[in-house]
């Protein structure tokens, strides 16, 4: 950067410090080029509008780290009081979010607004003018998909609907949000329903905490129609759309998400094959199996990749071991026979390789390795495809699980132990 460019940025950046935060907000139109959009799109190899452009873009960054400044500076901290007469108020979102300028505003001012919001509709309209902030966390360390359910609730469905839509879509498609990380592709994934806050919550929980009571009493209301019906669909989406071309992506659009146009394509994802796949709290789950009742039928489902639960729950490795082992009980004799002959594996090598554990930590892991063993005992001495171990050395990677589990595992196939023993010759 030449000399008098740092001057320049310099005399901006006092000339903003000068201001209130509404007369900065009222002037942020004039403050740059008026064809600084114009110039930022132009592909002509032009140096003078390609510097208008950049200068524009630094101009832009200033004014927002400015305008978080004085906007931060009008909140009132807890404990303290207004004695100051004269403190200028903060100003009302909507007129944070009309301010145009050439460059978005970075992830801490979004943060900064997510802090002024303390309405649905406030929350509706941030994510509306900047998508990108779904990808951030507010100081208390929750998503705008976790306010919105905690404040609007039930009555909040439509814009839970259409939070959920567009987070489903930005874990996939093209979508310009700055600083993209695997992380924050993550979080957006089925929607944002798995992302847990920082007490780990989900969304999804909360959204079970708004049905549970209903469900109870009336298996067919309405609540939990609603969230089964967006748990398949969002599954559906995030499993099928992700694999599709460019232009179907393109194609892919709220109304899609929202209106019955799937009803057919939802039979892919059957309910139980879905919650399976999303990760469902335990009472979620264990509603969901209590619905299925003994109807064996659910358990040999086939969904549209041709998985059955068991094998979902199996290649998830957030299922939960008392899930794991109820599937194992209720899934029929053929169901767990397919899995022998699977090319990923025995049931038992998915299990130790997952790490699959008990939700409650009290709970002992022998019972989920002695449920498997008990199934099929013979895949105690047989290796896996990934490290060619059986299931004793399988579960000595990484400290993952105790000595009881290895010692239990050797002690009732011992046999499995005798390829690694070196036979010595006898002495004459």
């Amino acid at each position: 950067m030449e000399k008098t460019e740092l001057t320049q940025f310099t005399a901006f950046k006092a000339n903003l410090e000068s201001m209130k935060c509404s007369e900065l907000i009222e002037k942020s139109a004039s403050l740059f080029n008026s064809r600084s959009q114009e110039c930022a799109n132009r592909k002509e190899n032009d140096g003078h509008y390609d510097n208008i452009a950049k200068t524009n873009m630094r101009k832009s960054d200033i004014f927002w780290m400015i305008l978080e400044k004085k906007i931060a500076s009008t909140f009132v901290q807890k404990g303290c009081t207004l004695r100051d007469k004269y403190r200028e108020r903060t100003p009302a979102l909507r007129t944070v979010l009309d301010i145009e300028t050439p460059k978005a505003p970075p992830y801490s001012v979004l943060r900064t607004l997510l802090g002024m919001c303390n309405s649905v509709k406030h929350y509706s309209d941030l994510v509306e003018r900047y998508p990108a902030c779904l990808i951030i966390n507010s100081q208390e360390g929750d998503s705008i998909l976790h306010r919105v359910i905690i404040d609007g609730g039930y009555r909040a469905k439509e814009t839970i609907n259409s939070i959920i839509c567009t987070a489903a879509k930005m874990s996939y498609a093209d979508v310009d949000v700055a600083e993209r990380r695997e992380e924050a592709t993550k979080n957006l994934m089925f929607g944002g329903l798995t992302r847990k806050d920082s007490r780990g919550i989900t969304p999804l929980t909360l959204l079970f905490g708004l049905v549970a009571y209903h469900a109870t009493r009336n298996p067919y209301h309405e609540r939990w129609i609603w969230l089964t019906t967006l748990i398949r669909r969002v599954v559906h989406i995030q499993s099928y759309y992700c694999n599709e071309s460019q232009s179907t992506k393109n194609a892919f659009d709220e109304t899609l998400f929202l209106s019955d146009y799937s009803s057919k394509e939802l039979e892919k994802t059957p309910l139980l094959h879905a919650a399976l796949e999303i990760g469902c709290p335990m009472g979620l789950m264990n509603r969901i199996l209590c619905a299925c009742g003994a109807r064996t039928a659910e358990f040999c489902r086939l969904d549209g990749q041709n998985r059955t639960p068991l094998t979902i729950a199996l290649s998830n490795k957030e299922t939960p071991a008392e899930i794991v082992i109820e599937l194992f009980k209720r899934s029929p004799a053929e169901v767990i026979e397919k899995l022998d002959a699977d090319e990923e594996g025995l049931p038992l090598h998915r299990i130790i390789n997952a790490g699959i554990k008990y939700s409650s930590r009290s709970e002992n892991e022998l019972v989920l390795i002695g449920t498997i063993v008990e199934k099929a005992p013979q895949v105690l001495h047989f290796q896996d495809n990934i490290h060619g171990m059986p299931p004793f050395m399988l579960a000595c990677i990484d400290n993952v699980w105790s000595i009881d589990v290895v010692y239990g595992l050797l002690r009732t196939g011992p046999w499995a132990i005798e390829p690694y023993i070196k036979k010595r010759k006898p002495i004459k």
